[in-house]
């Protein structure tokens, strides 16, 4: 029987460099403006750690990064380490403790939400597949004790009917004739992101045992899906995204609005 896919949640890791950019921002740019401002996170491929005196290896939670190159005027400093992922965040801070207690979190998700879905319907999350993503931080900085609180949120697109695990997942290890072949893989993706950098993040792929070596694999903008599916090449065709869980059996978060 089909089961419906469980997501592993993000995780907000925020370095103590952003807070000082967010005490910048209110001091001399936002002030008393309370209006949505932009700010920047990214988020990396799920790793495990080998835990000390012993050969278990430990998934690290999935995590969205905020640091302080999150102000998306800030060109300088605080890029992604390679292969990781930009995505856009909505920054909401408040004037006041209380203004930060009572704001409407469900308005905001309601809001966002609907913006995820106008990109995806117009077309413009699939050239630019990081719309799909966008997280939401609300904050209040008390900057006279320095003090800072703040709410992540990370909006999804509730699937009806919900999607559902047809059959288990399988290892790309399976997948593939050779290790090399992985590897291949790897530079693959590392020559597609640099080459099509607002697209990264979500790919199409085609995968083919017997290419000539460094030709097994071909990664390809998320917008030439009906190319890759719907041609006669041999070799399997797969949907790819840069997944930041490290759970064998539950797909990161990005996946769902990936999905929608």
């Amino acid at each position: 029987m089909s089961e419906v896919v469980r997501f592993e949640a993000f995780s907000s890791v925020v370095e103590p460099e952003f807070w000082a950019g967010l005490a910048h921002h209110k001091l001399h740019s936002a002030q008393l403006d309370t209006a949505r401002a932009a700010v920047r996170g990214d988020f990396a491929g799920g790793r495990r750690h080998a835990a000390r005196m012993s050969a278990d290896r430990f998934a690290v939670p999935a995590r969205l990064r905020v640091s302080h190159g999150a102000w998306a005027a800030d060109q300088a400093g605080g890029q992604p380490a390679a292969g990781a992922v930009t995505v856009g965040g909505h920054l909401y801070n408040t004037n006041t403790i209380e203004e930060f207690k009572r704001y409407d979190k469900g308005e905001l998700l309601r809001g966002v939400g609907a913006e995820i879905l106008d990109a995806i319907r117009s077309g413009a999350a699939t050239q630019t597949p990081a719309l799909l993503w966008p997280f939401l931080l609300l904050s209040f900085a008390d900057l006279k004790r320095y003090h800072f609180y703040h709410w992540f949120a990370f909006p999804a697109v509730t699937a009806d009917p919900p999607d559902l695990v047809a059959e288990a997942p399988t290892p790309v290890t399976e997948l593939v004739a050779k290790e090399q072949d992985l590897e291949q893989l790897l530079a693959a993706y590392a020559a597609f992101s640099r080459e099509h950098e607002a697209a990264a993040g979500a790919f199409v792929a085609r995968y083919s045992a017997g290419a000539p070596p460094g030709s097994t694999w071909e990664v390809r903008p998320l917008s030439e899906w009906s190319s890759v599916f719907g041609g006669d090449s041999d070799g399997v065709a797969m949907l790819g995204f840069v997944d930041p869980s490290s759970h064998s059996a539950r797909p990161g978060w990005p996946l769902r609005n990936l999905l929608a």
